[in-house]
């Protein structure tokens, strides 16, 4: 399932987020339709709302992190 999506600078592909089936993706496709995995993340940290930079040189994203912590208290 993919998430957002941000034409690259040169205008010849895009980045986009994904759910799959480990975790969290960061894919970049080309208008050829070749696709390239950047960056997987397990599925405690999502990535999301990626943004290349003007110049093409940098791609920023932002990464949730999600935890969560169980207590038992016994006898109360």
């Amino acid at each position: 399932m993919f998430q957002r999506i941000a034409w690259a600078a040169d205008g010849k592909g895009f980045f986009l987020n994904s759910v799959l089936p480990e975790g969290w993706g960061l894919l970049h496709v080309t208008t050829a339709g070749r696709v390239s995995l950047l960056l997987r993340n397990p599925r405690s940290q999502r990535l999301l709302t990626p943004l290349p930079s003007p110049d093409g040189k940098h791609l920023a994203f932002q990464a949730e992190t999600y935890d969560s912590n169980v207590w038992m208290i016994e006898n109360f």
